[in-house]
């Protein structure tokens, strides 16, 4: 809770949390640290020092934050022990807690992974879905924002073939639905027949809202909230095949993909790392901002099961944003690739706290 007085005045607000800090232990090991942090200080370094950027209410610069990422480099360079590390971030930094969806400081956390699929070049019966790169006719509305006026929608798309014939194909999927969980994801890795992987990664959107195709399976009482999840999802549509085209064209949103050498990428550019990097609403948070969570993590057996969870916290950057990741209150956390990541990634629905820092005024 916040200290009296100090209820923001409007949900986009931060709390000073000082005195009043986390204790700031970190749950990963140090190398993901340092190459996070690295990827971070990058993309800062490429700013105008003098470039603006949102921190709830407040605007901090490009140089603010080159200084915050390069203070905390310090930090944790010289920090030995815990307590070193909470007095480092103490004497030197603001920590700023998010107000949450709830002005209680509640987010919803919930993840993301670089999914893995079964596709080839050419299209086959086995292949017949395409996964199309960006229509030349799509037009930027707001280049910098990455936003689009709105185009043809998923139903217009995959269940009229507006784009069909027109030489947009990058890959061939097995199904619409192995598609649109590409789509949710942003990116991954194709598997082709002869054993080659490619990456692809987000290009575009048609410009349409996304919808919550979810929401409509809760809403219809089709699927009970206990099993929603990705996985949940997934056996809904392998159980009832003939109800995928209607429930995936309630979301009207439609994602273009590019190749990329490496990944997976993050709208910074910059290659996410599994556990550091989370997709926020970078209208409000810093993109590349240096910040620290609470959250829930799940506990696995022998068979990739989730037996319980339990509480974890850590440094992270912010590394990404997404069309679903709106308000003060919601955090997507990457979890990487591999079944592991699918599992915890589907899973996880979870409240936390999210503090950002930022370095102190000499």
């Amino acid at each position: 809770m916040p200290p009296p007085g100090s209820r923001p005045p409007a949900s986009k607000a931060f709390w000073l949390t000082r005195p009043e800090l986390p204790a700031f232990t970190d749950d990963l090991d140090r190398e993901s640290l340092h190459q996070a942090l690295q990827r971070s200080l990058v993309y800062a370094r490429r700013l105008q020092p003098d470039q603006m950027f949102p921190c709830g209410e407040r605007q901090i610069s490009g140089a603010t934050l080159v200084q915050t990422l390069e203070a905390f480099q310090q930090v944790v360079a010289t920090a030995s022990t815990p307590a070193a590390l909470q007095q480092g971030i103490r004497e030197r930094f603001h920590v700023l807690q998010s107000p949450g969806r709830d002005e209680r400081g509640e987010v919803l956390f919930t993840g993301y992974y670089e999914i893995e699929l079964e596709g080839s070049l050419v299209p086959s019966t086995r292949f017949p879905y395409p996964l199309y790169k960006r229509p030349p006719d799509l037009i930027d509305v707001e280049a910098n924002q990455g936003q689009t006026a709105s185009y043809y929608t998923r139903r217009e798309i995959d269940g009229e073939g507006k784009l069909r014939g027109r030489g947009l194909e990058l890959f061939w999927l097995r199904n619409p639905v192995d598609g649109f969980f590409l789509h949710v994801q942003g990116s991954g890795q194709i598997r082709l027949p002869d054993g080659q992987v490619r990456r692809v990664h987000y290009a575009a959107s048609n410009g349409h809202p996304y919808y919550s195709i979810g929401r409509v399976l809760l809403e219809e009482g089709r699927l009970p909230r206990e099993a929603m999840s990705l996985q949940g999802l997934r056996r809904y549509f392998r159980d009832h095949p003939e109800e995928t085209t209607r429930v995936l064209s309630r979301n009207p949103r439609y994602i273009f993909f590019r190749p990329v050498a490496q990944g997976p990428e993050g709208n910074l550019g910059l290659i996410l790392v599994p556990g550091r990097s989370i997709a926020t609403d970078q209208r409000l948070f810093p993109p590349g901002g240096l910040a620290f969570v609470q959250i829930q993590q799940p506990v696995l057996n022998v068979q990739g099961e989730i037996t319980a969870w339990q509480p974890a916290s850590r440094f992270v950057f912010n590394h990404d944003t997404g069309s679903a990741i709106t308000g003060p209150g919601r955090i997507d956390l990457f979890w990487g690739s591999g079944a592991q990541a699918e599992m915890a990634a589907g899973h996880m629905q979870h409240t936390g706290r999210l503090f950002f820092l930022l370095k102190r005024a000499p």
